[in-house]
């Protein structure tokens, strides 16, 4: 783990196993949905923004460059795969080898005869789904056979011998008040739909990106319509459905600017391309969006200079 100190795990010697003094483990961190809304709740309060998912959370948990906040968010794992051979055959036997050592392992787990009882272990999960103490948006079936996983190979970076089998999203039902368009760094156009804040899944929801102006029409969106939304992967908040036997007749028909709406340029859509652009490079929007992403964590990840300073920057000229 990137910071061991943080989730202390006390490697007991197993006698039955060739024990090395290294071998390799791989995990998933998460963080308990308690403690997420106990976060969250202290972040309202100092009147800082909230986290969107406990995802995203753990992933930030982990970046931090400060251990002690780290460690303050009281992050949970549990190891799934023991990439060193200690003799194991199977992928249940890895299991056990890796409770055996003392490594916390997922109790939610079955070995399947067939794929009448992966289904069966499918479902049951999706009903436990929210009773559980943490998130999860699926289940991963794998072979048990370890020969045969690695005979099976491999598709990019993706192994023929696992599949991932997610829930359906959850969902809700709300008023889409508005589309407005955001002007992206590379000048993209994207409509972006301004609902009626909506819980789904623990998370209000007053967001969901319409892509571009293919989606509207085959969505067949309108403003003021009354919309089905989920959460793509249980994060991403998305437009499932419009609910046209609900129209009142007051729905106003959206339709893309022809100039773009932060500098007042000419905006083009290229031929055999679904996204509209903005033609001038000096748009304020343009420049604006690709400073926040050079000074950004996935970027330059330069402290301490936020939108605020970087929007006054760009006024200043």
């Amino acid at each position: 783990l990137k910071k061991e100190k943080i989730f202390p795990t006390i490697i007991k010697k197993v006698e039955k196993y060739d024990f090395r003094q290294s071998f390799v483990v791989r995990g998933e961190i998460f963080i308990p949905q308690k403690e997420f809304e106990k976060v969250n709740k202290k972040r309202q309060k100092a009147g800082l923004p909230t986290y969107a998912n406990p995802r995203n959370l753990a992933a930030g948990s982990i970046r931090q460059l400060n251990p002690k906040i780290t460690a303050s968010r009281r992050l949970d794992s549990f190891a799934y795969e023991l990439l060193t051979d200690l003799g194991q055959e199977t992928h249940e036997e890895k299991h056990k080898i890796l409770k055996a050592f003392g490594f916390k392992i997922n109790p939610y787990n079955k070995y399947c005869r067939n794929l009448s009882e992966v289904f069966e272990f499918y479902r049951s999960c999706q009903k436990l789904r929210e009773k559980l103490p943490y998130e999860i948006d699926g289940i991963v079936v794998i072979v048990n056979s370890n020969k045969i996983f690695e005979k099976l190979g491999v598709v990019g970076k993706a192994p023929r011998g696992a599949i991932a089998l997610k829930f359906s999203a959850k969902q809700a039902t709300t008023v889409v008040e508005d589309i407005k368009v955001q002007v992206g760094r590379t000048g993209a156009l994207t409509p972006v739909a301004h609902l009626k804040p909506v819980e789904v899944g623990g998370v209000i929801i007053s967001r969901a990106t319409l892509h571009n102006e293919d989606e509207i029409n085959r969505l067949g969106v309108k403003i003021g319509d009354t919309v089905i939304v989920g959460r793509a992967g249980d994060v991403i908040p998305d437009i499932i459905k419009v609910l046209p036997e609900l129209r009142t007749g007051k729905e106003k028909k959206f339709k893309m600017p022809s100039y773009c709406p932060i500098c007042g340029s000419k905006v083009v859509r290229p031929k055999g391309e679904a996204v509209t652009r903005c033609t001038n490079p000096n748009c304020f929007a343009i420049q604006k969006e690709y400073f926040y992403h050079f000074v950004s964590k996935g970027a330059f990840d330069i402290d301490g200079l936020g939108p605020k300073i970087i929007d006054q920057l760009i006024e200043e000229g």
